[in-house]
C-alpha cells in the first residue's frame, strides 16, 4: 500500500518496541520514502494488560536518527530546526539506513541522507556507554568539511591510510550526532559586535540568506546575503540571544554553516 498513500501514524518505539529489536531502525521510511512515517508519542500508554513506558527524551533522539516525522508532539527544537533546513535531503534526497564504513565503530549506526552538495550522517551511540572516537570514515572532495550540527562545532576530519577521512564524535550513551559534510561557502570573521562573512559564489539576494543563529539554530538576525563581502552588526541581536553560528540559506534550506568564534 506505501506506494499509494502519502503518509502513516508508526510505532517503533513503543508498541513495537522489543528485546528482540534492541534498535528500532524504521526500514519504511528508507525504502518506502513516499509515504512520511510519523513516529507517534504514547507517552505512558497502556494497551490492555501491556503497558508502554518509554523516555520521550529517547524517543526524540531515535525519531531525530530516523529522520521521520513526530506525530503528537513537537521535536525540540534544534531536532526540528536541521530536519526543516535540510528538507531537500530528508524529504526529496537519497536515504541509506545502517550505513557500512571501514571507519564504522561497534554499535554506534549511521543513517545517510543526502542532497546535491549535502550530505547529513545521523549516528546513535547504543554500545551501552559513552562513546568517543572514530565513527565512520567517508570520501571527502576538495572544498568539502565537516559540521556538527547538534554540537554547533566544525569537526576535523581524521586523515587515514585508505585515503577515506576519519570523522571523531563524541556521544553520551544513547546519544545522537548530525554531522553534515558541505561545500565550504563561507568564512567568518569577528571583531568585538562586528562580524564580516565572506560568501564564495554569486548568491542572487532573493534568494539567499545569512542567518546568524544560536546553538539550537534559531534564527536570531537574517539578511540577503551578496557574494563576496557581507557585514553584519552584532548588537541588533535580542536581548540575552547568544549567537554560536551564521547559515548560509538558499529558499530557506541550508547551504552551508560555519562556528561563530568567541570575540
Amino acid at each position: 500500500l506505501m506506494q499509494y498513500i502519502d503518509g502513516c501514524i508508526t510505532y517503533d518505539m513503543t508498541v513495537v518496541a522489543s528485546l528482540m529489536r534492541p534498535l528500532e531502525c524504521n526500514l519504511q521510511r528508507f525504502y518506502f520514502p513516499e509515504c512520511k512515517a510519523y513516529e507517534l508519542d504514547l507517552g505512558g500508554a497502556n494497551f490492555g494488560e501491556i503497558e508502554i513506558f518509554w523516555s520521550r527524551e529517547l524517543g526524540d533522539r531515535k525519531k531525530f536518527w530516523n529522520a521521520v516525522e513526530s506525530f503528537g508532539r513537537y521535536y525540540p527544537v534544534n531536532f526540528y530546526t536541521i530536519l526543516s533546513e535540510s528538507e531537500d535531503a530528508y524529504q526529496l534526497g537519497d536515504a541509506y539506513p545502517l550505513l557500512v564504513t571501514p571507519g564504522n565503530a561497534p554499535r554506534v549506526y549511521v543513517n545517510r541522507f543526502g542532497a546535491p552538495g549535502k550530505t547529513l550522517y545521523h549516528l546513535f551511540n547504543a554500545t551501552g556507554h559513552t562513546f568517543d572516537g572514530e565513527a565512520l570514515a567517508i570520501t571527502m572532495a576538495e572544498g568539502e568539511h565537516l559540521f556538527d550540527m547538534l554540537a554547533c562545532a566544525e569537526v576535523e576530519p581524521v586523515g587515514r591510510a585508505d585515503g577515506l577521512a576519519g570523522v571523531r564524535v563524541y556521544l553520551p550513551r544513547d546519544g545522537v550526532a548530525c554531522i553534515a559534510r558541505l561545500t565550504r561557502r563561507l568564512a567568518v570573521t569577528r571583531a568585538g559586535d562586528a562580524l564580516q562573512v565572506q560568501v564564495e559564489g554569486d548568491p542572487p539576494a532573493a534568494e539567499h540568506t545569512l542567518m546568524v543563529a544560536n546553538g539550537d539554530g534559531e534564527a536570531l538576525i537574517s539578511r540577503p546575503a551578496q557574494a563576496g563581502a557581507n557585514a553584519i552588526d552584532l548588537t541588533a541581536l535580542p536581548d540575552d540571544a547568544e549567537a554560536a553560528c551564521v547559515k548560509l540559506l538558499r529558499d530557506g534550506q541550508l547551504v552551508d554553516i560555519a562556528a561563530l568564534l568567541e570575540r
